[in-house]
């Protein structure tokens, strides 16, 4: 047998069964909490909404499985249909004593809700508390919570389609930064650039190109109390876990298994990980695959530069009257500045 057969033999993952015996130290964890949603915008990637929200019991198979999340995103849907879900996610989280570095949503931002922003806060405060006691060097500078609205163009025209106004959405935006303060960003991104051709996508009548879903790499690699997971672990509403961004019609037919009635190593088998057997090993492979699949789709989520916002001074001046200013990245809350004009 040559010496590369021999390697390729020794890689290939023949038993993961330690997924089942230790505590994760995730990478990246998505949790789709609902799929239901309030708007029909032509490019979702998640297709026809439905009136499915994930349940305690698939919430705590999930995070019974961490130790750690480096980061989480909360998905949906749109999650402030639904505010109890947040509380649920805490709920879980604290019972599985998992410790959370940064967890992410996005909103469309049509609704202010008191008990969707309430549960945000303890949510954020769980997440602050588990930062207690452990290496400050796992956290570096990253916000425990950060909140996004969807302002791209699709959105926008929706938000015309139901005769919905920016500045209402701008100023719900503003609600929800005076609520969390200085801990928690609000932002917003534009997916102007790419289209995720799942759901809507497929038939969205667009000139912006379309990109094929694709399964993300995943490096697995064992130590003493805990196993390393680097790459996208994807929970759907209904427990399957899945590849990253797929319509709800798509989650059952591509699942690599459902969390509640699933191992975590079978799952892990049919989602083909590469297995490391070293630290160097991991390092390489984790730096692989973040350099080829992270950083392409985060300069993808180019902001504030498409035809979305055609008048830009006009967008500027709105944002000024509410003491915010708009920059490439996000728009950013000036606090305690009066307005000078």
């Amino acid at each position: 047998m040559k010496i590369t057969e021999l390697l390729n033999l020794k890689r290939k993952p023949q038993n993961l069964d330690f997924l089942d015996k230790k505590k994760i130290q995730g990478d990246y964890l998505e949790v789709i909490l609902t799929q239901k949603c309030n708007l029909k915008c032509a490019h979702c990637l998640r297709g026809t909404a439905r009136n499915v929200d994930i349940t305690p019991q698939i919430l705590d198979a999930t995070f019974s499985k961490f130790v750690y999340l480096r980061d989480m995103t909360l998905g949906g849907g749109e999650l402030s249909i639904t505010p109890r879900l947040i509380k649920d996610v805490t709920a879980s989280l604290k019972k599985n004593k998992v410790v959370v570095r940064s967890i992410n949503l996005t909103t469309n931002g049509v609704v202010f809700n008191d008990e969707f922003a309430k549960n945000l806060l303890e949510l954020k405060e769980y997440v602050m508390r588990s930062h207690i006691g452990i290496d400050p060097e796992m956290f570096d500078d990253k916000e425990p919570l950060i909140i996004r609205f969807s302002l791209d163009k699709f959105h926008i025209q929706e938000f015309q389609r139901r005769g919905i106004y920016l500045e209402d959405i701008l100023d719900n935006a503003k609600k929800y930064q005076d609520v969390f303060g200085q801990n928690a960003v609000i932002s917003s991104f534009n997916c102007d650039v790419d289209i995720i051709n799942e759901g809507r996508g497929v038939t969205a009548n667009t000139d912006i190109k379309k990109v094929d879903n694709k399964n993300p790499r995943v490096v697995v690699y064992e130590r003493q109390n805990s196993v390393l997971v680097g790459g996208f672990i994807n929970v759907g509403a209904t427990g399957e876990v899945v590849p990253n961004n797929l319509s709800y019609e798509n989650e059952k037919l591509l699942s690599f298994g459902n969390i509640l009635t699933d191992k975590m190593s079978n799952i892990m088998q049919r989602a083909n990980p590469h297995v490391a057997f070293t630290d160097s090993e991991y390092i390489r492979r984790y730096n692989r695959y973040y350099e080829e699949y992270l950083m392409p789709i985060r300069v993808v989520k180019r902001y504030y530069k498409s035809q979305a916002f055609k008048d830009r001074k006009a967008i500027e001046w709105l944002l000024k009257q509410r003491g915010q200013v708009l920059e490439d990245n996000n728009i950013k809350f000036l606090h305690n500045e009066p307005n000078q004009e």
